[in-house]
């Protein structure tokens, strides 16, 4: 339960991603290309139209990545080669990457971040506002 999980992701063509959050704590780190990745925070969910619990897809929402990019609390963040950007469990992002992109990601569950990491992140967040 205290383990992490690392994973490769390859873009042979252009992707993205629907607005979603994840249980898990994130580092997403670019080896070749970008992505580019729209960040809201938790409190967003209902104006994301965020699906309830019980449905096929609980942590994704029913608005598009262009209409999330426009919420007032939306950052987009460019990450490019050898740049992590930190996405902490419960907020909502959507990532898109052109052809030929190539990254590594470790998820690992929040009970193994400590609350200063946390604080860390959220004034990162409010800074970038």
């Amino acid at each position: 339960a205290g383990s992490c999980s690392l994973h490769l992701w390859l873009s042979p063509g252009a992707t993205s991603s629907a607005p979603h959050c994840d249980e898990s704590h994130n580092v997403l780190t670019v080896l070749r290309g970008l992505k580019t990745v729209v960040l809201l925070p938790p409190s967003s969910g209902a104006d994301l139209g965020a699906l309830p619990a019980w449905s096929a897809s609980p942590h994704h929402c029913q608005c598009s990545s262009e209409d999330a990019a426009r919420h007032p609390h939306a950052v987009t963040v460019t990450i490019d080669v050898g740049d992590a950007l930190l996405i902490p469990a419960g907020w909502y992002h959507a990532v898109s990457s052109p052809a030929g992109t190539v990254a590594v990601n470790c998820w690992w569950p929040p009970a193994l971040m400590c609350r200063s990491q946390q604080a860390l992140a959220m004034k990162a967040f409010r800074k970038n506002q």
